[in-house]
């Protein structure tokens, strides 16, 4: 039989978009990522990121493109803040 996890990774997203400006378009993602302790639901971490970054031309095909890079960064750096917190 399969045990009850330690630690419940939740994550929300809060904006995933194009952003088009005269000059120049961008793609935006926001989203709030917490740890749980399951048994107790006590929050054990807690972040958010908005970032919007620019797109190398106006094209519709580059938005997942660069949000799937934001996405990647974004959860490397949560990854080494949450393993810095418990060495």
């Amino acid at each position: 039989s399969r045990g009850e996890p330690d630690i419940l990774w939740k994550s929300r997203i809060l904006s995933v978009e194009e952003v088009d400006n005269q000059a120049v378009w961008y793609a935006r993602l926001a989203m709030e990522v917490e740890l749980v302790d399951f048994k107790s639901r006590e929050r054990l971490y807690f972040t958010q990121f908005d970032r919007q970054e620019k797109l190398a031309e106006k094209s519709v095909a580059l938005v997942p493109v660069v949000l799937s890079r934001i996405l990647e960064e974004e959860l490397d750096k949560i990854v080494r803040d949450i393993s810095e917190r418990i060495e």
